[in-house]
């Protein structure tokens, strides 16, 4: 996919311009999210999309793990990120670990086959009185979406890259040097490749309520489809943690692959694992 000009990474003094969506998206953004979550009493400290990353000791006490599992489950998740609980969830999890993924590899053909390959793909998202069925709306925000996560990509220091990355994910209020159109535009990406994935992998007929992957806010009941379409489209390793009972059950997806992506689930919400070496 081909950047204009005006999209071109710009570094003055070390600080990065990130790039904002139009005028368009970005009403279609903020008019959604003034439809949905800012409608509720949100405290400040719980407003981020995705939180900081936390520590194995936080990791056990957030779930309740006695020492012995807590030890096991270091061997594949050591840290955590807190994701938002607005029934989106799982996207964002989700989203954010496999963008994040891209952006930093090393593998530039991985970024360009990404864009290329899902560079057509419907931007569509429900939500009571909203709705993105216009195809002119779809493109103009499809667009928005591969432009900033490209301009990301084109910063060249890679810690900067990351830390732009995340504060720009983060972000839930318009600022001076950014938006908050991204996780909103990931949001409605990845529901719309889990949409398309499920018919890729002839798994369609196993989701009951197939519609709520369009549904803002609203989980799908048969997510371990969707975990496994995904992982099988993307050529992804998925690890779903599971935890109950002050322990947790380990399921891989597509575990001959390179690239990993780490959910933790404790019914009805997802967060984000890591592995990180000490």
């Amino acid at each position: 996919m081909g950047i204009c000009c005006c999209c071109r990474k710009k570094e003055t003094n070390n600080v990065i311009s990130l790039y904002k969506a139009n005028k368009e998206c970005n009403n279609l953004i903020n008019e959604l999210y003034n439809q949905t979550w800012r409608k509720r009493d949100v405290q400040e400290e719980y407003k981020q999309f995705i939180r900081g990353v936390q520590t194995k000791t936080e990791l056990r006490k957030n779930y309740n793990l006695s020492i012995q599992m807590s030890a096991e489950l270091a061997k594949i998740c050591n840290f955590f990120r807190e994701v938002r609980g607005d029934g989106n969830c799982f996207y964002t999890a989700f989203g954010f670990q496999y963008l994040r993924m891209i952006l930093l590899k090393d593998k530039p053909n991985q970024f360009a086959e990404f864009t290329k390959k899902y560079a057509n793909i419907q931007m569509k998202i429900f939500s009571d009185n909203f709705n993105t069925e216009n195809e002119k709306i779809q493109a103009n925000l499809r667009t928005e979406f591969f432009k900033m996560i490209s301009q990301l990509r084109m910063i060249k220091d890679k810690q900067k890259r990351e830390e732009s990355f995340i504060k720009q994910f983060q972000c839930y209020e318009d600022q001076q040097e950014m938006d908050c159109c991204l996780y909103g535009l990931s949001t409605i990406f990845f529901r719309n490749l889990a949409n398309l994935v499920v018919d890729e992998n002839d798994l369609a007929t196993l989701l009951y309520d197939r519609e709520n992957l369009l549904i803002w806010e609203t989980e799908c009941n048969n997510n371990e489809v969707v975990i496994s379409a995904l992982a099988k489209s993307l050529k992804i390793k998925i690890l779903l943690v599971f935890f109950q009972n002050a322990g947790f059950e380990l399921k891989k997806y597509e575990e001959q692959h390179e690239d990993q992506v780490i959910l933790l689930i404790k019914p009805g919400h997802y967060n984000i694992g890591l592995y990180l070496e000490n």
